[in-house]
């Protein structure tokens, strides 16, 4: 096997010669990084005897489209989601899929090989192949349509003939896995974690910066106080920790005593009933804030730092359950537990108050079996409708 990566002008070129390749492949990178990254995961590959089909399949006919091209008109075209951007704009940006032809995409063999290389080589969990998966198909999904109108016959759509479970390590996958002590077969992990009694407590206590018995000196967090309430806010509405920071005062509307979300994960606007546990503190934001910037402090509506704050405010809160003694909770996490609040919420005369239906509505779940995900009932949850 013979692995190139040489200089093309301004670009660099990626030239691969294996015995179970038809011929030489090559291709074009605007960065060299990214030429021997492709490289490596080729080499990996075929070291293995799984050949994808991009460089399988004979070159003399169909369209040489890449779905990197595709994927930037498909988000010209379209409103994609905010997760699918995110998805598509990875598996463009580090050339793992940018240069595979669509005509080569739209073949079963590639689907195949795909979900194949996402458990060998890059050894992800099955949750995030399904959603890598679930971001194209939804841009072949927007391919094909568009070939059926134009009057060509459209092809099924490979990854929606995947079987079921084809995100879950098989005994073969496992058994090639084990040679390799820094990859092992992963599993859906399955998080239930939600505050213990006392927690919420510590919590306010610590981002209110009271100094623990057993320690030398309080916790000194930047802002403390806009993270208390930033708590607050998350624990008692369920919110995404985004969807949180980037609130402005046009969302907050508390003469109908409800917050607007008009750009969540999934692209779909909800909106949230406000408690009155966060009534005075909303109120308060909202007279400090400036009509056209968000309530808190940290974000200044560039959509380029998203990430970055995102990144320091999950820090600052795994700081905050650290000194409170909070062990193995997250950020997400008091999101499992607003969904259980608003499951398990009463009526003054001891009814339920909302549907399960209604709570999906609250949380911004789109389905049934992800709603589940974040519905962690504990046992005196249920005991407590035997007795009421």
């Amino acid at each position: 096997m013979s692995i190139v990566v040489r200089p093309r002008g301004a670009k660099f070129e990626l030239r691969v010669k294996h015995s179970l390749l038809p011929k030489i492949f090559t291709a074009t990178f605007e960065f060299e990084a990214d030429a021997r990254n492709y490289g490596e995961q080729l080499e990996a590959l075929l070291s293995r005897g799984v050949v994808p089909a991009e460089l399988a399949a004979k070159r003399d006919r169909g369209t040489t489209m890449t779905l990197g091209r595709l994927i930037a008109d498909y988000q010209s075209a379209v409103s994609v989601s905010t997760l699918d951007v995110s998805i598509l704009d990875m598996l463009m940006g580090i050339n793992e899929l940018g240069v595979v032809r669509v005509d080569d995409a739209t073949r079963y063999k590639w689907a195949e090989d795909w979900v194949k290389s996402m458990k060998l080589v890059k050894n992800l969990a099955p949750g995030t192949i399904r959603k890598r998966v679930g971001a194209v198909a939804r841009l072949l999904d927007w391919h094909l349509k568009r070939q059926a109108a134009d009057g060509q016959q459209p092809l099924a759509n490979p990854l929606r003939l995947l079987p079921k479970n084809y995100s879950a390590y098989n005994d073969h996958e496992r058994t090639i896995l084990d040679g390799h002590e820094e990859k092992r077969a992963k599993v859906d992990q399955s998080r239930d974690r939600r505050l213990r009694e006392g927690e919420d407590e510590a919590i306010r206590a610590a981002l209110r910066g009271e100094k623990r018995d057993d320690r030398q000196r309080p916790l000194a967090l930047p802002e403390g106080d806009a993270m208390l309430d930033l708590y607050s806010l998350i624990v008692n509405t369920g919110l995404r920790l985004r969807e949180a920071y980037s609130l402005r005062p046009a969302d907050v509307r508390l003469p109908l005593r409800t917050i607007h979300i008009g750009a969540s994960k999934t692209g779909a606007a909800r909106d949230v009933p406000i408690l009155p546990a966060i009534y005075d503190m909303l109120e308060r934001r909202l007279a400090a804030a400036s009509p056209n910037t968000p309530i808190f402090p940290w974000w200044d509506g560039d959509k380029e730092q998203l990430k970055r704050v995102t990144a320091k405010l999950s820090a600052a809160f795994a700081t905050a359950f650290k000194y409170a003694g909070c062990e193995g909770l997250t950020e997400h996490d008091l999101r499992h537990e607003a969904t259980c609040r608003w499951v398990t919420m009463r009526t003054p005369d001891g009814g339920w108050m909302f549907r399960s239906e209604e709570c999906m509505k609250i949380t911004g779940h789109e389905n049934f079996t992800m709603f589940m995900r974040y519905l962690s009932l504990r046992g005196s949850d249920l005991a407590d409708r035997l007795w009421t």
